[in-house]
């Protein structure tokens, strides 16, 4: 019984800390995935961005919701093509249950910029599942002043 009981404690040592490992290793997944969508916009790459969405994602803006690669890559080119000159910064980056970052982005571009603000802040949620973008929900942080203000320059507010 003792020879037992110390394979079961030598197995369960074996065991527990691959855990952490492997959600850290999930985290970096999805932070790798994250920064691969944001330098495939950086680089207006449709093909690219598309690639990183699963066949059923969805992505929910304050322009729409959109829920097939088709309407994704229309998403996207509407967006590059209110937004030349564009630049996206990360802050406040966290992962959450290994499967879902929500960072604060600090979004600039030339479209921007002629609403009369420097930059808006947008809180993103972005759900990774198995390397791939199930989802991204994308909201203007209204409490920032400077997004509120574009907000309210294109009527939203």
């Amino acid at each position: 019984m003792l020879k037992f009981g110390i394979l079961v404690a030598l197995a369960l040592a074996a065991i527990v800390p691959a855990a952490p490992r492997q959600a850290r290793a999930q985290s970096a997944d999805v932070s790798a995935t994250v920064d691969a969508l944001r330098d495939a916009t950086l680089a207006g790459d449709l093909d690219a961005i598309v690639s990183l969405f699963t066949p059923d994602a969805v992505v929910v803006s304050p322009f729409g919701t959109f829920g097939d690669p088709a309407a994704i890559r229309g998403f996207y080119t509407g967006f590059f093509q209110q937004n030349p000159g564009l630049s996206i910064t990360f802050v406040d980056r966290q992962v959450a249950l290994d499967t879902t970052e929500v960072h604060h982005s600090l979004v600039a571009s030339d479209g921007i910029r002629a609403a009369g603000v420097e930059r808006v802040v947008f809180i993103e949620t972005i759900v990774v599942v198995q390397g791939k973008v199930k989802s991204a929900t994308i909201l203007l942080d209204l409490s920032d002043p400077q997004t509120a203000q574009f907000a309210a320059a294109l009527g939203g507010s």
